[in-house]
């Protein structure tokens, strides 16, 4: 019989692992979303310093709405943090983080909602939507930024992407770390970014062809399943901030 609390940090892996796939799963998802049904992203803001320099020449619509990613994204994270941290230190971090995915939740349903009402609006009629999915993202980028000791991104991939590659290729040359629990741990943690960014994108496109407002729905059952998890990590005490 396994004794109490043998398997825990095996528990606390897997809990990372779905967590920070889980949250990279919703970025994935509105990023698609947004590059489908506007031509810019909302969570991974890099692409939109791609987007403004090469909308510039043909589209300046594209540009405006790229700029409104940004800064939406770049406000958020600002009073997002503000925000975290008068929550953490009236309830407890804990708390703080379900009011983060708690607000994220509110802008992805109302940016569904402005989405479903007005199916037909392209250029800058899509500003508020836009504004609203960048907004979520810059929230989620201060969620979750450590897991076990280690750093996450979850709006991202490239960082996480590189540092995955990189960490196989290492192992795979060193048997000594193959064999080790904490090289294994962040690799499965680096790894955990790209793929449920890619999942989340290829279930944001698929819903796509029912209704842009319904790949919304997706990613907004993604963050209501992250949210249990959320709440999960707290109660079994995980290394999470």
């Amino acid at each position: 019989m396994t004794a109490p609390g043998r398997d825990a940090p095996g528990r606390d892996l897997h809990l990372a692992v779905g967590l920070t796939a889980l949250l990279a799963a919703v970025s994935g998802c509105v990023d698609v979303v947004a590059l489908a049904y506007a031509g810019v992203f909302v969570a991974n803001q890099t692409g939109n310093l791609v987007v403004v320099a090469a909308a510039s020449l043909s589209s300046s619509d594209r540009v405006v709405l790229a700029i409104t990613a940004l800064v939406s994204f770049t406000i958020a994270v600002v009073a997002g943090a503000f925000g975290r941290r008068a929550v953490a230190g009236r309830s407890g971090v804990g708390v703080a983080r379900i009011w983060l995915l708690g607000v994220e939740s509110l802008l992805l349903v109302v940016a569904a909602a402005l989405v479903a009402a007005r199916p037909g609006q392209h250029g800058l009629g899509l500003l508020a939507p836009i504004a609203l999915l960048a907004a979520s993202q810059g929230l989620q980028a201060i969620l979750v930024t450590r897991l076990l000791g280690r750093g996450v991104r979850t709006v991202a991939v490239t960082g996480s992407l590189t540092d995955a590659l990189v960490g196989s290729v290492e192992a795979s040359a060193d048997p000594v770390q193959r064999r080790d629990p904490v090289r294994r741990q962040v690799l499965l943690l680096a790894a955990a970014t790209p793929a449920g960014y890619a999942a989340g994108a290829a279930a944001g496109a698929l819903a796509i062809h029912a209704g842009v407002h319904l790949a919304l729905v997706v990613a907004l059952a993604l963050a209501a399943v992250a949210a249990l998890l959320v709440h999960r990590a707290d109660r079994q005490g995980l290394d999470v901030a």
